[in-house]
């Protein structure tokens, strides 16, 4: 260094440090008013198993339609890029477990056959997807199940549905048991 005073250390302070004075600036002004800080809400053992149960579901659908498109673990087609001519394989790190209803309830979550893998753009919310694309999914399932039982299965949105722990708790077993059963007749 050359000893200019804008180049010795004496002078500046490290980023880490201008970071926390910031934050504890940010800290004493809310405590000024009278905010208290956010804390992060613990999960109750229901929410925990729900997640659970959901994780296992998920991979199950993931990996059934997968083996079901590509034949393999690796790629799956997307049931909606399907109905619009783009049948290219995905990654399968690029499928999530999508439904063909919005907002969906208890009653059609662990459904298997309004859940169907989906790709990351076409199930994401927002401007950086599709969010669900409705439309296609429901000529897809038109296409497999019927018109009927199409709309049998998108009137379950309405009905409600209550699980309790032990019934996430099942449900988790019983994806995780069928998971494995498919990979291995694969």
């Amino acid at each position: 260094m050359c000893g200019s005073i804008f180049h010795t250390a004496m002078y500046h302070k490290p980023k880490a440090l201008l970071r926390r004075s910031v934050i504890n600036n940010l800290e004493s002004a809310r405590a000024e008013r009278g905010i208290k800080p956010k804390s992060r809400k613990k999960k109750t053992p229901r929410a925990i198993a729900k997640d659970k149960a959901w994780a296992a579901f998920s991979m199950y659908i993931r990996i059934r339609d997968s083996l079901a498109t590509t034949g393999t673990t690796d790629f799956c087609v997307c049931i909606t890029c399907a109905v619009r001519g783009h049948t290219k394989p995905k990654e399968f790190r690029h499928i999530q477990a999508g439904h063909a209803v919005g907002g969906r309830g208890n009653a059609v979550l662990f459904h298997e056959e309004i859940t169907n893998g989906q790709c990351d753009y076409c199930n994401k919310q927002g401007k950086f997807g599709l969010s669900g694309d409705y439309g296609n999914y429901a000529i897809a399932l038109i296409k497999r199940y019927g018109l009927e039982h199409t709309e049998e299965l998108l009137r379950l949105k309405g009905k409600d549905k209550q699980y309790k722990i032990h019934d996430f708790i099942e449900i988790a077993a019983k994806y995780k048991q069928m998971t494995i059963d498919l990979i291995a007749q694969a």
